[in-house]
């Protein structure tokens, strides 16, 4: 029975990785908006690979920001003539933190993300960086893998220790 219970935990394990097996692209930046001050644009290629390897062409990337407020702004991205090379220009508005996604116009479903930036005013002085207030994406998968699994050993506990209960009660 406790073999039943540790597979069963590690196939359901396994379900978000199979759920989306067949369809994902990587996306790469030539930069990174560091060190960007408000209004200036940051030019950056797009490099989307269909399953990390092949270039991916004939999509619609685009750059999505959003700042700690929630306000967020969408910048497509255009083919450069390189196979799987896309191109766009984002501006970040105002100073502050600000998150930016890129989604790859292949699998809208399953956007890349990157650690939040801090946008500042010219000449400001230079402030510790504060890291990604929201946590790693896959932080949600590794907190449910590890209540399976606890649940998992609490059930096959239970169970060892229940005929040793009862047979002191008599």
């Amino acid at each position: 029975m406790r073999r039943v219970l540790l597979i069963g935990s590690l196939l359901l394990l396994a379900v978000p990785a199979t759920a989306v097996a067949g369809g994902f692209a990587t996306t790469g930046l030539s930069s990174t908006p560091e060190g960007l001050a408000p209004g200036q644009p940051w030019k950056v290629e797009l490099t989307v690979l269909q399953h990390g390897r092949t270039p991916l062409e004939g999509v619609t990337p685009r750059v999505v920001t959003r700042d700690a407020d929630g306000l967020e702004r969408s910048f497509p991205a255009a083919a450069t003539g390189k196979p799987g090379v896309y191109a766009a220009t984002v501006r970040f508005p105002r100073a502050g933190q600000w998150s930016y996604t890129v989604y790859d116009g292949f699998n809208e479903s399953m956007p890349t993300t990157y650690p939040a930036v801090i946008i500042k005013e010219r000449g400001a002085a230079t402030a510790p960086a504060r890291r990604d207030p929201l946590g790693p994406p896959e932080l949600p998968i590794i907190l449910a893998g590890a209540l399976v699994l606890g649940a998992s050993g609490l059930v096959l506990w239970r169970r060892r220790h229940a005929g040793t209960g009862s047979a002191r009660l008599a």
